[in-house]
C-alpha cells in the first residue's frame, strides 16, 4: 500500500474520521452511540470554524486505492478556550484494516509550523 498524505477537507472525510474512531473505541472499550455522536458533533464544529492560518487537518489516503480513507491527524489552533498562538491535536486515528500496513507512520511526513506561523508547538 502506497500512503498520501494530503492537507484539508474533502467530501466524506468527517465520515472516515468518525465511522474509524467509532469502530476502534466501541471494540477496544465498549463506547457506544453517544461517543461516536460526539465525535460527530465536534468535528463538525472544528470544520465550522476552521481556520487554514490556525487549524489543520491532515488525511491518509490509500494512493493506490483510489484515496480510500486510511487515518486522520488534526491540529486545532482556533479552539475559542485555547490561548492564542496554541494547537492542541483533536483526531489522530487510523482506520481498521490500515494499522500495521504503514499508514500510522504517515504524520511523521507532517509538519506543523511552528514561531510565525500562528501555531506553537
Amino acid at each position: 500500500m502506497s500512503v498520501a498524505v494530503r492537507h484539508g477537507w474533502v467530501p466524506g472525510v468527517v465520515g472516515g474520521v468518525v465511522r474509524a474512531h467509532a469502530a476502534f473505541y466501541a471494540r477496544e472499550w465498549g463506547f457506544g452511540p453517544f461517543s461516536e455522536a460526539k465525535v460527530a458533533r465536534e468535528m463538525g464544529a472544528f470544520l465550522q470554524r476552521h481556520d487554514s492560518a490556525k487549524d489543520r487537518l491532515f488525511r491518509a489516503e490509500d494512493a493506490e486505492g483510489g484515496g480510500r480513507f486510511l487515518g486522520v491527524l488534526t491540529a486545532e489552533g482556533g479552539d475559542p478556550a485555547l490561548a492564542e498562538g496554541v494547537a492542541h491535536p483533536r483526531w489522530f486515528v487510523v482506520a481498521d484494516g490500515a494499522r500495521r500496513r504503514g499508514s500510522g507512520g504517515a504524520p511523521r511526513q507532517i509538519s506543523l509550523p511552528g514561531r510565525g506561523s500562528g501555531l506553537a508547538a
